[in-house]
Parts: structure tokens; sequence; C-alpha cells
């Protein structure tokens, strides 16, 4: 039996953009490619229908400026089978070993 882990993919866009029709969409699309790249460049498969998505606001860059440009972020939880799987924690902004 194949061992479980879980990776993370994120993408990035504008949060004036988000009502826009579809943009959510294509940021979430963009998200599980990110991730899906990145289990097979560590050998795994990401098991299909295991995604879950987060949004979040964030700053452009660390600032303590009030006036700092935020981002949207999006990420990608999956699940992830095969050998090696068991070592591989979705934690936090990285995928932790």
């Amino acid at each position: 039996m194949d061992s479980q882990g879980t990776l993370l993919g994120w993408a990035f866009g504008k949060p004036g953009h988000q009502h826009q029709p579809g943009y959510l969409d294509q940021l979430k699309a963009e998200s599980l490619r990110s991730v899906t790249e990145e289990a097979a460049f560590k050998g795994v498969d990401v098991d299909a229908g295991s995604e879950s998505f987060a949004v979040s606001h964030r700053p452009a860059f660390p600032s303590t400026s009030e006036d700092a440009e935020e981002m949207l972020v999006v990420r990608c939880r999956v699940t992830v089978t095969g050998p090696g799987a068991d070592k591989l924690h979705g934690e936090g902004p990285m995928n932790g070993l």
C-alpha cells in the first residue's frame, strides 16, 4: 500500500480583481497546477478530488507601512500517495519534509 502525505501549491493575484467572473477559479486552477507539478517532481501522485483551497490577503512585501499593497493568495492543499509520500507534509508557507 502506498503511503500518504500532503503538499501545497500557490497562486498570487490582485485583490481588486477577485470579484471579476472566473478570476478566483483561474487562481485556484493555477495553484492546483503548481502543486501537481511539485508532486510530479517529488515522484508522488495527487489523489483526485483531495484538493482544498484557502484564499487570503497578504501584504505584497513585508512592511510596517499602512499603505502597503496587498496581494491575493490562493493556496491549494492536496493529499499525495506513493513511495515516500508519508515524509511530505504541506505546512505553513512551504512544503515541509
